[in-house]
């Protein structure tokens, strides 16, 4: 059984959830999924009034076991790495893969939290 949608927006005026369909995942997706992928807490990301994007540092580090598994995950083929990684999938976009070996990649070159955020400083986008 596939979802009927796999993302959603909130209207605030209409106070409803719509499907959405989003083709940008706005800034640095492979550093926010890192988060997930390394057992850190959601986080809010929008500040709307200030009109900034900021992913906040984390702290985390990965262990030599996890380091191992990470990079045999990379040797996988795309059918295998969806497989192994995903949680449904049977119903996975055909990007899946390759976003997964992006956030893969970088946690192996990335492996704590001081590497990730260098000094500790997050990293913010403006739009102007």
């Amino acid at each position: 059984n596939a979802p009927r949608h796999q993302s959603a927006c909130f209207d605030m005026e209409k106070r409803a959830v719509r499907p959405a369909v989003f083709r940008c995942k706005g800034p640095a997706p492979s550093c926010r999924q890192c988060r997930c992928m390394s057992g850190g807490r959601p986080a809010a990301v929008y500040d709307a009034r200030a009109r900034r994007f900021v992913v906040e540092p984390w702290d985390f580090e990965l262990g030599a076991r996890t380091l191992r598994y990470f990079a045999e995950v990379l040797q996988l083929s795309d059918e295998e790495m969806v497989m192994n990684t995903s949680t449904s999938p049977l119903v996975e976009g055909p990007g899946f893969a390759g976003e997964m070996r992006e956030c893969i990649g970088m946690m192996l070159a990335r492996p704590n939290g001081e590497a990730m955020f260098p000094g500790g400083q997050p990293r913010a986008f403006e739009w102007v």
